[in-house]
């Protein structure tokens, strides 16, 4: 996550504003969108194709029915994302945003002053259908990817090498990367 994002972002608002970019708007993944677009990227919503991913399919739908009433170009599916379209176990979290593929590590946490007991313990184990980027991207025709932000709590790497095909043109990766 960058620091010191700048919080009233005048050139992004004038881009946006004037429609600079509806010929060929930027387009967005975000692989573990759970409650929606970052902040960073709100002021752009209306000039940008935003893809967001997340594994619960009620917290996509909640999503979709709020930016339909926008009329923006957002949508959320619910689809695991990794490198390759296989069945894989999935470890849901008392705190939802914190579920993925990986057990969380309460010890690790517990370091931290914002860590709360719990939040990583594991309520339910599924087996789920993964899909890769660069799979998503050719199904759905989608001309190009600009930017990807991956945060799922410790299998960024494996997400990114599945999308290798849409890395080389990209402008932008942010990925949140759990240590261990």
């Amino acid at each position: 996550m960058l620091g010191n994002r700048n919080p009233n972002p005048l050139f992004s608002k004038f881009i946006c504003y004037n429609n600079l970019l509806k010929v060929k708007p930027i387009c967005l993944i975000d692989v573990g969108a759970w409650g929606g677009p970052q902040p960073l990227w709100q002021p752009l919503l209306g000039c940008l194709k935003f893809i967001g991913f997340d594994f619960n399919e009620q917290e996509c739908s909640r999503l979709n029915a709020g930016y339909k009433q926008q009329s923006l170009d957002v949508t959320f599916y619910p689809y695991a994302i990794y490198d390759s379209k296989i069945r894989k176990k999935f470890y849901v979290t008392k705190f939802p945003p914190a579920s993925g593929f990986i057990p969380g590590n309460n010890d690790f946490l517990s370091r931290f002053l914002a860590f709360v007991p719990n939040n990583l313990e594991v309520v339910k184990e599924f087996e789920i259908e993964t899909v890769n980027v660069d799979t998503f991207v050719k199904d759905q025709h989608i001309a190009y990817v600009d930017f990807i932000k991956v945060d799922v709590e410790g299998v960024e790497f494996s997400v990114l090498k599945g999308a290798q095909g849409c890395l080389s043109d990209m402008l932008g990766v942010e990925t949140g990367q759990r240590p261990g």
